[in-house]
């Protein structure tokens, strides 16, 4: 399918836009909001730990209430609302004493949560058939990674300067997205149930799953190639190379995906990532390593448009909004988890990388097989 005849291909284009904009300023800031609580606000390690703890319950919520008024006040209304917020705060923040700066940087994760939902259903309401959504989501995604690609860079030199820099740069960064936010609507939420269909059930299993493997390139995998003398410098080159290698590709990748059942999509991607995490047992050196992110990101391009286009398609069209906040909800959550349990092994493990990479590889390909047995309405 040529995108020159994509009918919403305007609005595509304005909401990849809108997610390079705002991942630009929220990697301005976030990649450094622990070093700065330690740092310059003198938090404790244990407070630290506390405010991530408290994020993940934060956004938990964000995504319940914000899938609500997704389909109660409308796509746009709520990714207007939100964004607007999140600058605001961002601002007051970068106004603030450190008294208030934790509660204010929950705030911020709070809205931020609503509009990733809202944002990801109107990506989804451009277009009823799945075929045209994986186009979609893949665009998106190229806006999305290439703000990533240079926020981190942009906010490491404020950071040199002053942390407040970081706030007020990622404010007036993300207040330029408000009025570029399109004419997306779409309404159908009578009632606020938590009722969800089986089958969409029998999806969220697996992509919890999926999530566990894909949140390890972060930490559980700085931390391993770490062990091997693999500097934290050397692996930040690694996530941008992540990050350019999907705004080149990802939306040709995209493309091809169309050829293919979208079961047979997510398997593959899922085992792509099973075999690529588990080759990092056998990384040794910094080239090596650079293999094996190529590995994973090309499973990345694979699966991470599958993922939100299938959750999509999935959903109940009257109530979409709510759908996706528990698709997001439970990518958040195991994303967590799979962080967390490979944080918990590290301790164990950390010179085992069959066993380490197995467990996660493990993980991968359990999500592969739950994910060939779904059943998708391809519209």
């Amino acid at each position: 399918m040529s995108l020159s005849v994509y009918p919403l291909v305007s609005t595509i284009n304005r909401l990849s836009l809108l997610g390079g904009i705002r991942s630009f300023g929220f990697s301005v800031v976030w990649p450094y909001v622990g070093l700065a609580l330690h740092d310059t606000y003198k938090f404790s390690y244990t407070e630290i730990a506390a405010f991530y703890a408290s994020q993940a319950v934060v956004s938990s919520l964000a995504f319940i209430l914000g899938g609500i008024a997704t389909d109660y006040i409308g796509r746009r209304n709520t990714m207007r609302l939100s964004a607007f917020l999140s600058s605001l705060i961002l601002f007051s923040a970068y106004l603030a004493s450190s008294t208030v700066l934790f509660s204010l940087l929950l705030t911020q994760s709070f809205f931020n949560s609503v509009y990733q939902v809202a944002n990801t259903t109107a990506v989804g309401d451009t277009s009823s058939k799945l075929s045209e959504s994986i186009v979609a989501f893949s665009r998106v995604r190229v806006g999305i990674n290439l703000g990533w690609a240079f926020g981190p860079a942009l906010g490491g030199i404020l950071f040199h300067y002053g942390f407040s820099l970081c706030l007020l740069a990622a404010s007036l960064i993300m207040v330029v997205a408000v009025p570029l936010i399109p004419n997306v609507s779409g309404r159908g939420l009578k009632i606020a149930s938590l009722k969800v269909s089986r089958d969409y059930l029998y999806f969220l299993a697996p992509n919890f799953l999926a999530a566990m493997v894909t949140g390890q390139l972060g930490f559980p995998l700085i931390a391993y190639l770490a062990t091997f003398g693999i500097s934290v410098t050397l692996t930040g080159f690694l996530f941008t190379m992540n990050g350019l290698l999907i705004v080149l590709f990802q939306e040709p990748i995209g493309r091809l995906l169309l050829r293919i059942n979208p079961r047979v999509g997510l398997f593959l991607g899922m085992v792509g990532y099973s075999i690529s995490y588990f080759s990092v047992s056998l990384d040794r050196n910094f080239l090596e390593a650079v293999i094996t992110v190529v590995g994973i990101t090309v499973s990345e391009m694979v699966a991470s448009p599958l993922f939100s286009a299938v959750a999509y398609q999935m959903a109940e069209v009257r109530n979409r909004g709510k759908y996706i906040g528990l698709y997001s909800l439970t990518t958040s959550m195991g994303r967590t988890a799979g962080t967390s349990m490979t944080s918990w092994l590290l301790d164990f493990l950390q010179y085992d990388g069959f066993a380490l990479w197995g467990v996660v590889a493990s993980i991968g390909l359990a999500s592969a097989l739950l994910f060939s047995k779904l059943r998708i309405d391809e519209g």
